[in-house]
């Protein structure tokens, strides 16, 4: 009988680990693919590439405090390298934030380089490195991780803010020759 009992558990063992390692991977990436939005796709027509495109779950706060009703986060690369570089492309991440009313957009656009309590933990450098506008009741920033692309993100952030009807751009941190970051406030 001990024999018999040793070939069931050799069976279920692996059944139960693949059954549990299968539900983790589902609760942990609640991330699901997007569609390009239009905004995604003007930013694709002027030189960049997607990389990922999600429909990303709101924090407790996002919902409760700033009234955010839905996120997607896009992934971008440049189609070419920056001038004067063979191998650095542009990299930054565009989100898009629809809220409740435009009352809460403008907060939002506001407070753009303040992260949200209950998200993922984004450190100060990053944050730093956003610039977005409003339209309506949707929000979009651009944010890079690295200072030698901000001179691009903030000119791609302003070009699309004056090419989109009934835009409201943002506070634009600036980052002078010693790469030192200030706040400038546009428009």
């Amino acid at each position: 009988m001990p024999r018999f009992t040793n070939v069931w558990i050799a069976f279920l063992t692996p059944a139960l680990l693949m059954s549990t390692a299968c539900n983790y991977k589902r609760s942990a990436d609640a991330r699901q693919s997007s569609p390009l939005t239009p905004v995604a796709e003007e930013i694709q027509r002027r030189g960049y590439h997607a990389k990922e495109s999600l429909v990303v779950p709101l924090t407790n706060w996002e919902a409760s405090t700033l009234r955010m009703r839905s996120k997607r986060f896009f992934s971008f690369r440049a189609d070419q390298p920056q001038p004067g570089t063979r191998d650095y492309f542009c990299r930054f991440s565009l989100f898009e934030e629809t809220y409740d009313s435009i009352d809460d957009a403008q907060h939002r656009l506001a407070n753009l380089h303040f992260a949200a309590p209950d998200g993922p933990w984004v450190d100060e450098y990053r944050l730093g490195m956003r610039a977005g506008f409003r339209v309506g009741t949707v929000t979009y920033f651009l944010e890079t991780d690295a200072i030698i692309f901000w001179d691009e993100v903030q000119r791609l952030a302003n070009d699309l803010a004056n090419t989109t009807p009934g835009a409201e751009l943002s506070a634009i941190v600036d980052a002078p020759a010693n790469k030192s970051l200030q706040l400038r406030v546009t428009r």
